[in-house]
């Protein structure tokens, strides 16, 4: 039922898809890409003593071809003695360096909690005069950070003026790390200026087929992304927009659905505001998840009456009714209220039994059979008699016919307002997901409530933006 349906918009997926082929070794683990020069053996003295680190725990290598190696030295620990790691970086490249993005998969590398190189902590070395060097004191000379709370296992390192050919530098970042888990790339935390960006719109149906209603509720999901072309991809954000289908008179359907809200069968979605997607961004892979929607269906026996009794019948008991108040005597009223009482729930009841959905969408949301639904009704019948009675004693002998029928409606609502049942008929979870792919991935792993639910295979379409 819940398939993935991805449409083909635009060609600049192909040509990300190659770079990707090509410039596989771009982000970078333990070792050495193909194509890096010779890495660095230990000790690693682009870094000075600082605490318990003699030198650079991790290295990081900018190789001739601008890919980046992470290297680490085993035999230094965290400069902290616990949970804080020394890192240094040269550039073995023939072209100066403006920014290199750090990330370790459930690293935390850049929640830093007070303890960096220039916290004071780890005596006099060779550049604590210096200190701080910038918000953090987790900063080196000449480098400064670039965070972003949703991404809390990556850090982005900007080099003032850029790393030359040939320098170095260094740096403090949170956590023990070690190069296995850590991996480098040139660039930004993000895209970058001259990143490609692009707009995901996801849009899926689901309704009532055999009903004219396929377009019942909608979830329409939007994602904004970019990449640089090397590889790395965000999401920029994400929004989630669900929409039901109203009453009207432009198609068949819409005048369905008027007909049937207007015997107590509506349809809406829950919460109010549609949460915010969930966004998960890693170094080369990104994805969004809406999901904490709840499209639900409601039958309101009240309004089912209500419905039937309007019209000529009503009329006609409220202009008697009307004499009998004007009389002084209604009880003979008392009498025709509990008759006429007992002919709308038999209406009511052969009215959604003669209609194919409002009988399955009842029997859904009700969780009973319409003849346990009519006896519920009809036991309510003295109630509704005593409540308009009372209602109507309170009237002069002035009284019209409106205001009787106006008691009768008050009345039915009031005593039924028990006998409105509401159900969840669909609930979705849309997960985009991009990551190199020919196009961004999408899945829907939400669920439908209710049997005579048809959903539809999710549309997707992306455009560039800039």
């Amino acid at each position: 039922m819940f398939k993935s349906h991805r449409r083909r918009t635009f060609n600049i997926f192909a040509a990300v898809a190659s770079v990707l082929a090509v410039g596989a070794s771009l982000v970078v683990g333990p070792g050495v890409p193909a194509g890096a020069t010779t890495a660095p053996a230990p000790p690693f003295t682009e870094c000075p003593a600082i605490g318990a680190s003699p030198s650079c725990e991790i290295l990081l290598v900018v190789n001739a071809d601008n890919t980046v190696s992470v290297v680490g030295d085993p035999s230094v620990g965290p400069f902290d003695g616990n949970d804080d790691t020394l890192v240094g970086i040269i550039n073995d490249s023939t072209s100066a360096v403006a920014a290199v993005t750090v990330s370790g998969p459930g690293s935390d590398l850049s929640g830093f909690d007070g303890d960096g190189i220039c916290s004071g902590d780890y005596g006099t070395w060779n550049g604590s005069a210096g200190c701080p060097y910038g918000p953090t004191g987790y900063e080196g000379p000449g480098t400064s950070f670039v965070t972003d709370p949703s991404l809390p296992d990556s850090a982005e390192i900007d080099f003032t003026g850029k790393l030359a050919p040939g320098k170095s530098a260094y740096f403090s970042l949170e956590g023990a790390l070690t190069s296995a888990e850590l991996t480098a790339r040139e660039g930004g935390l993000t895209c970058g200026d001259n990143a490609s960006k692009y707009r995901t719109t996801v849009t899926e149906n689901a309704g009532v087929v055999l009903a004219a209603l396929p377009q019942l509720f909608t979830d329409k999901v939007t994602v904004d992304w970019c990449t640089d072309g090397k590889g790395h991809f965000q999401i920029l954000s994400s929004s989630q927009n669900p929409a039901v289908q109203q009453e009207g008179y432009i198609s068949p359907s819409s005048i369905e659905l008027k007909v049937i809200s207007g015997f107590g069968i509506t349809f809406g979605v829950t919460p109010a505001t549609a949460p915010v997607p969930t966004i998960e961004n890693e170094d080369t892979v990104a994805s969004a998840i809406a999901s904490g929607l709840s499209f639900n269906g409601q039958l309101n026996a009240g309004a089912l009456l209500a419905g039937i009794a309007a019209g000529a019948v009503t009329e006609r008991l409220a202009a008697e009714l009307v004499l009998f108040i004007r009389a002084g005597h209604l009880g003979p009223g008392a009498i025709e209220l509990l008759h006429w009482y007992g002919q709308q729930v038999a209406r009511g009841i052969s009215w959604l039994r003669s209609h194919y959905v409002p009988k399955l969408v009842a029997r859904w949301l009700t969780g009973k059979p319409l003849n346990v639904l009519q006896e519920e009704l009809q036991g309510l019948a003295e109630k509704f008699v005593a409540t308009v009675t009372q209602t109507l004693e309170a009237l002069n002998t002035n009284v019209t016919v409106r205001n009787v029928i106006d008691a009768i409606q008050s009345a039915i609502q009031k005593v039924t307002s028990a006998l409105t049942f509401t159900r969840p008929l669909w609930q979705p979870e849309i997960t985009v997901t991009i990551d190199g792919a020919a196009e961004p991935v999408v899945s829907n792993t939400g669920t439908q409530e209710a049997f005579f639910i048809h959903v539809d295979d999710p549309h997707t379409e992306t455009t560039p933006t800039n």
